[in-house]
């Protein structure tokens, strides 16, 4: 783990993360673009439209976005998210939970987390502006795919050119004022991991993608559940929060210890994070 402590990113890289075998049998069940749904870069949008667009695997619209796809790929899917990716999202979690143990303290106890994880195609144009993520998110991970002889932007990690400025994550930014950290190497079944910060500043640099190929990647999130949010903070949803909640604010810029062992609720929380897996109805 890459510990910038002066920045606040905390971040890892791994160039391989499932075996090669599991890997390429998923693969070979990806989903149609058909049955997929506009995904994070506006909802009003068609499946032509530039932009990505995507199929929850783990999470409370998992079901949902699966009984759309053929039973056949589905049965595949719903194995490899639950005894792959499940597993891989639960290692991160636990090793990044000394931050978040630092983070909440003495209100640890009322974290209730939620996991989800989505199959993502980008077509046409890939533009993800600065930003640090949502407020409610807490760790990230995409997993990239990669075809040969077809390489494509990975996430970048900034940090702004004025070192004292910091975020909630409601807000995106161009790219002018900011300077690259890091940016993972385009390779196969790689993974960057990613806990959010006031500063964990990340986006993917516009380019244009050739019209007969997709950027694929399968993204996962770790959440505070909006209950909680509420809870913490003293608003109804993330998007109402700003840079003037100072308990939110505080607990961005906790210093943390990632040797610090894991206290008795951390099972619990790390357990009962996994709400919404799928199944095969």
């Amino acid at each position: 783990m890459d510990e910038k402590y002066d920045l606040r990113h905390f971040y890892d890289f791994c160039t391989q993360t499932f075996e090669h075998s599991v890997w390429r049998d998923f693969l070979k069940h990806w989903p149609h673009q058909k049955e997929m749904e506009p995904y994070s870069d506006g909802k009003n949008r068609s499946l032509e439209d530039p932009g990505r667009f995507g199929s929850y695997l783990i999470g409370y619209k998992s079901n949902q976005d699966l009984a759309k796809i053929e039973s056949a790929k589905r049965e595949t899917i719903i194995d490899f998210a639950c005894n792959q990716l499940q597993p891989v999202i639960k290692r991160k979690l636990t090793e990044y939970f000394p931050l978040i143990q630092t983070r909440y303290g003495s209100r640890l106890s009322q974290l209730d987390l939620d996991v989800f994880a989505v199959m993502v195609n980008a077509q046409r144009e890939i533009n993800v502006r600065v930003h640090p993520e949502n407020p409610s998110m807490i760790l990230s991970g995409i997993v990239y795919i990669v075809e040969p002889g077809f390489e494509y932007p990975t996430t970048t990690l900034y940090r702004c050119n004025d070192g004292t400025f910091s975020d909630c994550g409601n807000t995106f930014f161009d790219v002018e004022n900011f300077r690259e950290i890091f940016s993972p190497p385009s390779i196969d079944n790689s993974m960057l991991t990613l806990a959010k910060t006031d500063r964990s500043f990340h986006g993917v640099p516009k380019q244009q993608l050739p019209s007969n190929k997709f950027r694929r990647t399968v993204n996962w999130h770790v959440r505070l559940t909006d209950a909680c949010f509420q809870n913490l903070y003293g608003v109804k949803n993330f998007r109402d929060l700003d840079n003037n909640n100072r308990q939110f604010m505080k607990d961005m810029r906790a210093v943390v210890n990632f040797d610090e062992p894991l206290l008795p609720d951390s099972k619990r929380i790390i357990r009962d994070a996994f709400k919404h897996l799928p199944n095969n109805q």
